[in-house]
């Protein structure tokens, strides 16, 4: 009887000496296995699954459509023109930042050379043009156009395929 009551007062929890050495068997044996699952599972995620769901989504994408531009095109970009409008008698402005593109990069460095002639062109073409040509949307396709043909008329190598606005501001 005095066994008994040594053993339970030397253990107030009443755990067993069996069930603290389970816990610790758990956590030496358990634990490792665990890590080395989760690198395992890790690994073959990102070297065989991932590059698997990659290569997928490159094969399902469209290859060159008609409306794709050839490889080689050039942008030549006019940041921050400010432009009055014709008959706004200053009180108005654009500013606008325009990319003109170009077939190869001998047209963009003829383009480049040609800088000042280029920003001519712009001032002109847009300073004709009354406030309500400039907001009115449905009317910028032909100014892209008219401003593509007047830089034609300058370069020799070749001609503008395509006038871009990033920026179109009316004050």
């Amino acid at each position: 009887m005095e066994n008994e009551t040594a053993t339970i007062e030397s253990n107030p929890t009443n755990e067993s000496p069996k069930k603290a050495d389970l816990f610790k068997k758990i956590l030496i044996i358990g634990l490792p296995i665990l890590i080395v699952q989760i690198v395992v599972v890790y690994f073959l995620v990102a070297k065989l699954i991932a590059p698997a769901v990659v290569s997928q989504k490159t094969e399902t994408l469209p290859l060159e459509t008609e409306h794709a531009p050839p490889v080689d095109l050039q942008m030549f970009v006019l940041k921050d023109l400010i432009i009055n409008p014709a008959s706004s008698g200053g009180a108005k402005f654009l500013l606008t930042t325009i990319g003109v593109e170009v077939p190869s990069t001998e047209v963009l460095r003829e383009i480049q050379n040609k800088e000042i002639v280029v920003r001519d062109i712009l001032n002109t073409v847009l300073g004709s043009k009354h406030l309500e040509e400039l907001a009115d949307m449905s009317k910028r396709d032909a100014i892209r156009k008219e401003i593509s043909a007047e830089i034609a008329k300058i370069l020799k190598l070749g001609k503008p395929t395509n006038v871009y606005f990033s920026k179109f501001i009316i004050q």
